[in-house]
């Protein structure tokens, strides 16, 4: 054996290496695809199962072309005589071996974490809202083990590709050029704290702010200088400043994320940034430029946006409870404030943003959450939430004596936004913001207002799910079919 290994001018120890490694990277690939099996087998057939059951396939699919890609190394390899084409050879057998743990395995270990009921009732709606901006992402919601932020991962061609060639070209044309798999990423601890999820709409909008706009010149689906809603609104940041571009391109990015966060889901974002980023507020510490941009910038479009609710009767209370919580950064962080030359690039470039390219990215105002939207259901889930009633139905027809004709709808749902915000509002009324002393009258009315919040949001979608059916039964036409 050694003597044909030295007339191929190969060392015993490489080519063992290469059968050793060979084969652990097979027998894993053998392991993740039992793994899928088995995960594939374990979700329902509900809209936001539908997502993971994408991805569970899309990894199938990733599995399947790395071990093909594996096992024509091993053909390349046994064929070839020169010893720097077989090192080359080895070299790329033992980056799949490299990457197989985070493009593959990990993605196995993360889909098998336990996700929590309240998350499930939740992801339903706003998938569905984040798929009528982005048609081509699939979202899939994943906790932190260990952790306390939200954050937004994707997984796409271009990450798969890094495990071996052909793999983003085999996505695509499984899923669609733009095929994306959104992985928002939550703390484990706050899983059932509904309210505080509204912060998931400022992590789906960095998805959606990097959406081409449509009737853009053709490009390359992977061209990174084809037209996007975020670089119509920055341009060119300036030079000169004392902050670097990078890092107003960096502000401006999350300015524009919480933007559309809150017209996604209303003032409920503003109280959930406030709560889930307080641990991120320090007072000590180097006055660099971070990031994100000051605390005092981000709070004030915050403001802005918060303006532009009309909160009813109940405005005035709710109005100085949410202006507290825009106020809980204040004595914090000792970052610098943006220069003043910075500050008017940003407000620019967040007024370019808010013109008519918003409304086109929220599907022509079709996903937005207006403010007439809030106007016309507060006082509703106000008065249902005061009884302990789900606010999960508006009543628009009833039974009457005599009455012959019977109305094709006798409820609609309440927008679940509405109920987010509604209960969280009426919550606020009662207890404002939080005081130093803690208040177990409070706590408790939180977590009976997030299981009342939770309640009606789930049953407003078995109503929208049964009018679906009722429809789709009517169209059937079975007295006809009867006769």
């Amino acid at each position: 054996m050694e003597d044909v290994e030295a007339a191929h001018g190969m060392t015993p120890d490489l080519s063992r290496a290469f059968a050793v490694l060979l084969e652990d990277t097979l027998r894993r690939c053998d392991q993740t695809a039992r793994d899928l099996d088995e995960l594939g087998a374990s979700y329902g057939g509900g809209l936001e199962q539908r997502s993971y059951h994408t991805f569970i396939n899309a990894l199938q699919l990733v599995n399947q072309t790395a071990r093909s890609y594996l096992e024509s190394r091993r053909e390349a390899f046994d064929k070839q005589d020169d010893p720097k084409t077989r090192e080359s050879l080895y070299s790329l057998v033992r980056n799949v071996a490299f990457q197989l743990a985070e493009r593959l395995e990990s993605q196995v270990q993360l889909l098998r974490l336990p996700r929590s009921e309240q998350l499930d009732v939740f992801a339903t709606p706003m998938t569905r809202l984040a798929k009528r901006m982005l048609p081509n992402a699939e979202l899939l919601f994943l906790p932190w083990t260990v952790g306390d932020g939200y954050r937004l991962d994707t997984y796409n061609g271009s990450e798969a590709e890094r495990l071996s060639p052909g793999l983003r070209r085999n996505l695509e044309r499984a899923y669609g050029a733009e095929i994306e798999f959104l992985k928002l990423r939550y703390p484990s601890a706050r899983r059932e704290d509904l309210f505080q999820h509204a912060v998931f709409a400022h992590e789906i909008a960095h998805a959606v702010i990097r959406q081409p706009i449509p009737g853009s010149p053709a490009a390359e689906a992977h061209d990174p200088k084809r037209p996007t809603y975020f670089s119509q609104a920055a341009r060119a940041a300036p030079t000169g400043l004392a902050e670097p571009q990078t890092r107003l391109l960096d502000w401006l990015t999350e300015l524009a994320c919480d933007v559309v966060a809150m017209r996604l889901v209303g003032p409920a974002f503003a109280v959930a940034f406030a709560e889930v980023t307080a641990a991120n507020r320090t007072i000590e510490g180097g006055a660099e430029f971070k990031r994100h941009p000051h605390p005092s910038v981000r709070f004030a479009v915050l403001d802005e946006e918060l303006a532009r609710f009309d909160l009813g009767a109940a405005g005035r209370p709710l109005r100085l409870a949410l202006r507290d919580y825009l106020k809980s950064h204040e004595g914090t962080d000792p970052q610098p404030t943006p220069s003043p030359g910075a500050k008017n690039w940003l407000d620019e470039a967040l007024e370019r943003f808010r013109g008519p390219m918003l409304t086109d990215m929220l599907g022509g105002g079709e996903v937005e959450y207006t403010p007439k939207q809030l106007a016309e259901d507060l006082p509703e889930v106000l008065r249902l939430a005061e009884l302990g009633v789900p606010p999960c139905e508006r009543i628009t027809a009833f039974e009457a004596p005599g009455r012959e004709d019977e109305p094709g709808i006798w409820s609609r749902e309440i927008d679940w936004r509405s109920v987010l915000n509604g209960v969280l509002l009426r919550f606020l009324t009662t207890h404002g913001t939080p005081s130093v002393c803690r208040n177990a009258a409070r706590d408790r009315d939180r977590t009976r207002a997030t299981r009342l919040a939770l309640g009606a949001i789930e049953l407003a979608e078995f109503q929208r799910q049964a009018r679906a059916l009722r429809a789709q039964v009517h169209d059937l036409r079975v007295e006809e079919m009867r006769a």
